[in-house]
């Protein structure tokens, strides 16, 4: 990870995501066209996944989902475990989140 001025690019291995605020996006597109001089790159939008977690985001209420949906049902189905009727238990406490709103399939997938 490189922290530069209010911009962050993260990295790992071909996968690079450049984070950044509103006020920084000069700095940001400075950051990109650098790389780009000296690495081929394939500019692909808006981030959607990242090392298989699925970013889900909701600018207008200016929240931030991470979801290893995925991830969660390739295991599922490899130790042939149905969740169809419940989520699985969890360690993480409520508490780590400032929102108190539970995570949902059907609230997933409205993003």
């Amino acid at each position: 990870m490189i922290i530069s001025r209010g911009v962050i690019v993260f990295f790992f291995v071909d996968d690079i995501v450049v984070y950044y605020r509103k006020q920084d996006e000069a700095k940001a597109k400075a950051t990109i066209s650098g790389l780009q001089a000296k690495y081929t790159m394939n500019i692909l939008g808006d981030l959607k996944w990242f090392l298989g977690i699925h970013v889900l985001r909701d600018r207008a209420q200016k929240t931030l989902w991470l979801s290893q949906e995925a991830y969660i049902e390739k295991l599922a189905n490899q130790f042939q475990v149905d969740l169809t009727d419940r989520l699985p238990d969890t360690l993480m406490g409520i508490e780590l989140f400032p929102s108190q709103e539970t995570a949902t399939r059907a609230l997933i997938h409205l993003f």
